[in-house]
């Protein structure tokens, strides 16, 4: 009996030092990626053990939308460029400036060209094996592979399997019908609070469409500056990032040069909301976007920049502009009892979604 609760005690022994030893390396393998921002000499938010900088954090608190995470990140360190977070272990850069943001999206897309994450296994996930997800150089080897001279080729056919048509399908599927609902609802629903916008738009419609086309849908410029308006305060994505594909990146007005793999946050929400960019931020304003004010369109990027912006970027805004045309004809829209104001998120959802939903009321116009 002595020599089993001895074997048992040695057992148990062995388990707790192999489990403090790996605590203790946890812990250090913690501690030493907490140190990514002060060794780049960069000024970063002091992280908490395990959870970084995510006390605020959907997964974390269930209480706030991640944007509003990003944002207080952002207000916090209003005379900085470049600031530090960090997504449990993980460290984000979030660029502050815009023009600076411009520039990883164009001027320095070689050096940032994938967006972060590890590359996709279409054998273990084929529906993620789309163009959001697919790596630079895994897109320039599928074009490589065909015969552009002979598109009809039988050679072709090889290197579009099922796997990545369903996957496109999927993605074509969700975020053309998802991202184009929500911006016209959120269109519908600020002209509804704006009936004075409501009726410009509504009047521009009747000037312009003498009969539907391309080129008359395409002149409503008043309607751009509302959609572009009702974006900027109801982004569908509320940040962007990407992922550092060089070696080493010399941070443009620094002497910092940040390593291959770094991801960098654009918050373009924040940006949207900052009185620095847009008076008034919280107002929605479609004179914002008016040809006096150039300057906000390059800070508005709710497709992206860039090569790798959306591929469906003008075909969504003509869709959208299509809606509201012909509904804005035949409807007054107005808000009613179950309108919320301002809208609520659910801080679970990747994308912005009304917790209430959005609800307006419709009357018609009697000709």
């Amino acid at each position: 009996m002595f020599y089993f609760f001895s074997s048992v005690f040695n057992c148990l022994s062995l388990i707790f030092i192999v489990l403090l030893l790996l605590l203790i390396r946890v812990y250090f393998w913690t501690v030493d990626s907490y140190k990514f921002f002060k060794n780049l000499g960069l000024p970063y938010e002091e992280p908490k053990f395990l959870i970084g900088n995510l006390r605020n954090y959907p997964l974390i608190s269930k209480n706030k939308h991640q944007f509003y995470f990003v944002e207080e990140i952002y207000k916090k360190h209003a005379d900085k460029t470049y600031v530090g977070f960090f997504k449990f272990r993980k460290p984000m850069l979030m660029i502050r400036d815009p023009i600076i943001c411009q520039q990883v999206f164009t001027t320095y897309f070689e050096h940032f060209c994938n967006r972060p994450g590890p590359p996709v296994d279409p054998k273990k996930d084929p529906l993620s094996n789309h163009l959001i997800n697919m790596q630079v150089a895994d897109i320039h080897r599928t074009e490589l592979s065909f015969d552009t001279n002979d598109p009809t080729s039988e050679a072709n056919k090889d290197y579009i399997t099922e796997s990545i048509i369903m996957s496109n399908t999927f993605l074509f599927l969700t975020t053309g019908y998802e991202s184009t609902a929500t911006t016209t609802a959120s269109v519908l629903y600020e002209l509804a609070l704006n009936e004075d916008v409501q009726e410009k738009v509504r009047q521009e419609v009747r000037d312009h469409i003498g009969q539907w086309s391309y080129s008359s849908i395409a002149s409503l410029k008043y309607l751009d500056q509302v959609i572009c308006e009702s974006q900027r305060l109801h982004p569908v994505n509320t940040s962007l990032s990407r992922q550092c594909t060089s070696d080493q990146f010399k941070l443009p007005g620094t002497d910092v040069y940040i390593p291959r793999g770094t991801h960098v946050c654009i918050p373009t929400f924040a940006m949207y909301k900052d009185p620095k960019f847009f008076s008034n931020p919280d107002r929605f304003n479609p004179e914002n976007f008016s040809k006096e004010n150039t300057k906000q369109l390059k800070i508005l990027c709710p497709f992206g920049e860039g090569p790798r912006q959306c591929i469906a970027k003008s075909y969504s805004l003509i869709e959208v502009k299509l809606a509201i045309a012909h509904l804005i004809l035949k409807f007054k829209f107005k808000r009613c009892s179950k309108t919320d104001v301002p809208l609520q998120y659910i801080p679970e959802k990747l994308f912005i979604t009304p917790a209430n939903g959005i609800w307006i009321g419709f009357e018609k116009i009697l000709s």
